[in-house]
């Protein structure tokens, strides 16, 4: 119970602050000088790639960057809310397989958003210069990334075990006996979501959860059946 209003609050904390920098960013210009940066921005050539970048740095208010800390910590609020809802007890691994192969492939899907999501936002906030040709390469990377993510999603889901343990504590993948690529690929995702908060890049950051929290799932049902099978085993 103090472990759930504990993250209630955390929930409640981050959910308010998130609020307050995005109202915040509301009143604010993207640029410090509009008229000047454009005057500028007007002036660059073909090609000044380099200088075009300089100009943002110079002139971009922090606007942007409060919207996007903000969600960021709607996003963690969230999470903390799952938690203190789904958590009691310890966070589990879901409780039938097929919740867990779908978590899978949402979380494949989670990246594709992510990605064209964020082409979309940069190209709405003007961070592309006039001179580029378009979007559209971006936009079709996005779709060969979907691609290969459902196709390693396929792959990945083949280290589930058939006879799949159902809401198994996640704890019981931190062990030296989990398989290193599981643990490899846990901790990747563990980074990824990590490195997402901190540049506030919200979209990779679910996604990143959604990875950690598959990876880490299987691991834990692994380690499950193996210790299943030891309990059984004569000595």
């Amino acid at each position: 119970m103090m472990m759930k209003r504990i993250a209630l609050t955390i929930a409640a904390v981050l959910a308010v602050v998130g609020a307050g920098l995005l109202a915040y960013a509301s009143m604010l210009a993207p640029f410090t000088d509009q008229q000047e940066f454009y005057r500028r921005y007007l002036q660059l050539q073909t090609g000044q790639n380099a200088e075009f970048h300089g100009l943002l740095r110079e002139f971009l208010s922090a606007k942007y960057e409060l919207v996007d800390y903000g969600w960021t910590l709607i996003v963690l609020a969230g999470v903390a809310w799952l938690v203190a809802r789904f958590g009691s007890g310890g966070i589990k691994s879901p409780p039938v397989r097929r919740s867990l192969v779908r978590l899978a492939y949402l979380a494949a899907f989670a990246v594709f958003f992510a990605l064209e999501f964020t082409v979309f936002q940069n190209y709405d906030r003007g961070y592309y210069p006039r001179w580029a040709d378009s979007i559209a390469p971006l936009l079709v990377g996005g779709v060969l990334v979907l691609l290969v993510m459902l196709g390693w999603t396929f792959a990945h889901l083949r280290l589930l075990p058939r006879d799949y343990p159902a809401s198994k504590p996640l704890q019981l993948a931190v062990s030296g006996k989990v398989n290193p690529w599981l643990m490899l690929l846990s901790l990747a995702a563990i980074g990824l979501a990590v490195a997402a908060a901190s540049q506030g890049a919200w979209p990779f950051l679910i996604a990143g959860l959604l990875w950690a929290y598959v990876y880490v799932s299987i691991a834990a049902s692994r380690r499950a059946v193996q210790l299943g099978r030891t309990a059984v085993v004569p000595h």
